[in-house]
């Protein structure tokens, strides 16, 4: 199934639990045992040749239209991070290629730390704008700006 599913991505989900890998513009997180977020650029049809290179041995779930992601970037994005979740964030713990299901302001969330020292965080799009809110101000002290 491995191969299939490679031919078919690009690359082949972590068997580590809490990391992440990336082949161009993919990412697949590890999520639980067999269970994974496959993320693409938008426009990306990636869910019908799935299903038919892995029929009848997975279930493939197209959630894109329900989840956004945030890329928080700069010396002070670990701080905001902390303020926004019980997990530790700490470079330490959280080093680049790992990623977790937390909390982030009360919302459920997955968090992962990029190789630039930034952080995407994926969330149910119906927070948007409360996220929004929560990271403009957790961020306000550490000159945070342009958070859309």
């Amino acid at each position: 199934m491995s191969g299939r599913r490679r031919a078919v991505v690009g690359i082949s989900p972590p068997v580590e639990p809490c990391t992440w890998q990336e082949a161009g513009d993919r990412r697949v997180f590890w999520l639980g045992p067999d269970e994974w977020l496959l993320t693409a650029e938008p426009g990306t049809e990636l869910e019908t040749p799935l299903r038919g290179a892995l029929f009848g041995s997975c279930s493939i779930v197209d959630v894109s239209g329900a989840q956004i992601a945030v890329n928080l970037s700069g010396e002070q994005a670990g701080k905001v991070l902390q303020k926004s979740s019980p997990y530790d964030f700490h470079p330490r713990n959280f080093p680049p290629g790992r990623c977790v299901q937390t909390n982030f302001a009360k919302a459920a969330a997955l968090v992962a730390a990029n190789a630039d020292a930034s952080f995407d965080v994926v969330f149910r799009r119906s927070y948007a704008d409360y996220l929004r809110g929560w990271i403009a101000d957790a961020g306000r002290e550490y000159g945070f700006a342009n958070v859309p």
